[in-house]
């Protein structure tokens, strides 16, 4: 096994002055490697590749990409909140949205960005490889006692062993089956649905569209079809107030929510 990651920079260069917005990315590496002669050779290499949907849609052609302010949409959102320094006090067994953002920072699986060398919590189970992690990070992020301490019921739950490894039920590893789940229980409700372009597009009472509704701690879920593939939460805003998310499979750390 071998860990790559990536540490990306960008800015908004219409900005008067431009503020540097950092995110991460982490693949993870399944490596066979064969022997010949006195050399090592690699014989397979297994990972999940982070740009490969937009790569297939790349049409080799790069346009010019000034934008035009009076044509295209802004998609600065204004007062957006941001981590706070110090916690605020929680009732217990209410949802900690501080303390969800902190976990999924703390266990994004990307060192530089976290600060913890432990890629991710041992006392769960890893299922990438096996169905992904992403929604069972999601679910360790709102629902541990160390972070969103969401209390746990009889669908979406995570049996601890004595050791470590702990499972979690179907709603708590499987994203269609969490999505049903948050929406069916009453513990969610859905702020918008559709394209980008339709998720971006004003609304009454948000000009930057549905996008404008996320507050950190909230849930994105990612659709092929009609099958909920990914699910997300987001962790923070960028300088312009955009949307930024951490998950697995792939592990990322405060991206821009589209990509």
């Amino acid at each position: 096994m071998l860990d790559e990651y990536y540490k990306f920079e960008y800015t908004y260069k219409n900005d008067i002055t431009p503020i540097s917005n950092i995110f991460g990315v982490g693949l993870t590496h399944s490596m066979e490697l064969i022997k010949k002669g006195y050399k090592w050779i690699f014989y397979s290499d297994w990972y999940l590749d982070c740009f490969e949907d937009a790569l297939k849609s790349y049409s080799g052609e790069i346009k010019d990409p000034k934008l035009n302010a009076d044509k295209k949409p802004s998609y600065k959102l204004q007062n957006c909140p941001k981590i706070p320094s110090e916690l605020k006090i929680v009732i217990k067994g209410q949802y900690d949205k501080i303390n969800a953002v902190k976990y999924a920072d703390k266990y994004c699986g990307i060192p530089w960005a976290s600060g913890n060398p432990t890629k991710y919590n041992k006392r769960y189970t890893n299922y990438t490889g096996i169905g992904g992690n992403c929604t069972n990070y999601v679910s360790q992020s709102i629902g541990d006692k160390k972070g969103g301490g969401l209390r746990f019921d009889g669908a979406w739950h995570c049996t601890y062993k004595k050791y470590d490894g702990a499972d979690g039920s179907s709603a708590w590893v499987n994203a269609d089956a969490f999505k049903n789940y948050l929406t069916y229980s009453g513990r969610g409700k859905i702020v918008g649905k559709g394209t980008f372009k339709e998720l971006i597009s004003p609304i009454p009472g948000y000009p930057s569209g549905a996008i404008q509704k996320l507050d950190i701690r909230d849930l994105i879920c990612y659709a092929k079809g009609n099958d909920i593939d990914h699910f997300a939460i987001v962790t923070g805003f960028d300088s312009h107030g955009y949307p930024l998310v951490n998950t697995h499979t792939i592990d990322r750390y405060h991206v821009p929510w589209d990509l």
